[in-house]
């Protein structure tokens, strides 16, 4: 028969081992944003190589976000992380210089915003910081350069930013091809 101290005494471990789990899960959650943050966007921008997608999980690990996980945690959520889709979210090959891997979709690399070695920030992405933040003083109309339009839709929408006003201050009759991918639009008139 169970008495009351030892009914209290399991109490107080099945409330630890619960806080042990929530702890676990929110490291990995953690772990699972930082991954797809990486893989998609910040990768060459926190200072990678990056080739058609794939870096080297030694050099992914090096990246300060990922300075609390070991490779085998790394590589764990790469191989076991599934989208709600049921496909892989990451992909994974072994080459005789390691292991490479990289998201298996939504890659919209980020150049780093500096010259190569220096604390120089780059033009273009202090012209394009500028017109993210200012999109409504532009006029788009008959603009050339598609790239750059979806980058700016892109780089808004990553800051939150992204509204249908700004979105409609960005569109021109004279664009063919539109990236919105990972955009929910509503109420577009």
């Amino acid at each position: 028969m169970l008495n009351i101290t030892d009914a209290i005494e399991r109490h107080h471990e099945h409330n630890e081992d619960l806080r042990l789990v929530k702890q676990f899960e929110r490291r990995q959650l953690k772990l699972g944003k930082r991954l797809a943050y990486l893989l998609r966007y910040g990768a060459e921008k926190e200072g990678c190589r990056v080739d058609e997608g794939w870096i080297l999980i030694q050099d992914l690990i090096r990246v300060p976000l990922l300075s609390e996980y070991t490779e085998n945690e790394v590589l764990g959520e790469i191989q076991t992380s599934y989208s709600y889709r049921k496909t892989p979210r990451y992909q994974w090959e072994r080459r005789p210089d390691g292991v490479y891997v990289r998201a298996a979709y939504g890659r919209r690399f980020e150049r780093n915003p500096y010259h190569e070695k220096t604390q120089i920030r780059r033009l273009l992405d202090l012209t394009l910081e500028y017109i993210c933040e200012n999109v409504e003083q532009f006029d788009f109309e008959g603009f050339p350069d598609e790239f750059l339009i979806n980058e700016i839709i892109h780089r808004i929408k990553r800051n939150g930013k992204l509204t249908s006003k700004k979105l409609q201050s960005l569109l021109s009759e004279t664009m063919e091809h539109l990236d919105l991918d990972g955009i929910y639009l509503t109420g577009l008139h």
